[in-house]
Parts: C-alpha cells; sequence; structure tokens
C-alpha cells in the first residue's frame, strides 16, 4: 500500500523525452533532477520486489528489514525533506523553471503524508478520534 503513490514517479522518462522531442532547450531543474533520483530508487524498488517474488531468493527472506521498509521510512521523508528545501529555494529564485520542475516536487513530496497518517495510526491506533 505504501508503494502505491510512487507509481507516478515513474512517468519521469515520459515526461522528459516528451519535452525534449518538442524542444525544450533548457537542462534538468534540481526538482526534476530529484524526480529522477525517485524513479531510479523506485525502479530498483520493483526490480527487487519481481526478483524476491519470481526468485524466491533465500538470503531475501533472512533480512530483517526490506528494502521496501527502507525505501519507504528513510528515504521517502529524506527525499520529501530535499523536495521542500528545493521548492522553498524556488520560490525566492529569479529564474523560470519549467512546469515539470514543481510538478516533479509535489510527486517527491507528497507521499509523506499518507506515510505520516499510517505512522500516527500504528502509534496512536486513532485513539483520540471519537
Amino acid at each position: 500500500m505504501m508503494i502505491l503513490p510512487q507509481g507516478v514517479v515513474l512517468l519521469w522518462p515520459v515526461f522528459y523525452t516528451v519535452q525534449k522531442m518538442v524542444g525544450r532547450p533548457q537542462a534538468l531543474s534540481a526538482g526534476e533532477w530529484l524526480w529522477g533520483v525517485a524513479w531510479l530508487g523506485t525502479l530498483l524498488l520493483a526490480i527487487w520486489v519481481i526478483w524476491v517474488h519470481f526468485g524466491k531468493p533465500d538470503f531475501a527472506n533472512d533480512l530483517e528489514y526490506s528494502p521496501q521498509s527502507i525505501w519507504t521510512i528513510i528515504l521517502t521523508p529524506t527525499l520529501a525533506g530535499f523536495g521542500l528545501v528545493i521548492g522553498l529555494t524556488s520560490l525566492i529564485a529569479r529564474w523560470r523553471q519549467p512546469w515539470t520542475h514543481t510538478f516533479g516536487l509535489v510527486l517527491v513530496i507528497w507521499p509523506v503524508i499518507p506515510l505520516a497518517g499510517l505512522l500516527l495510526w500504528a502509534k496512536t491506533g486513532w485513539k483520540w478520534l471519537p
């Protein structure tokens, strides 16, 4: 369930390729680089899940923490933090950013919201709700 928001991250090459074909003159922005890092991590995570599901290596069952949990609990908030800093910097920047810069930042930041909700739910059990 926690990997579900990362699905749209996999569209990064499609957006960048289409922009290059249309004639985009500028290089990748910081937000797009971060989106690319998230894309690479999600791609490697998907390959890991497929490999474990179909290959069933012995050491994968012996791992205390799976790559999925490490990616979700540690790297997703870290990438979101970088995205927040880049986004705040973009607010005061004087140069024009392509629309995919902001879109990439949103895609990197927003999976933290359901993660925080699930962690809060697991910690408190929503006992404070009526």
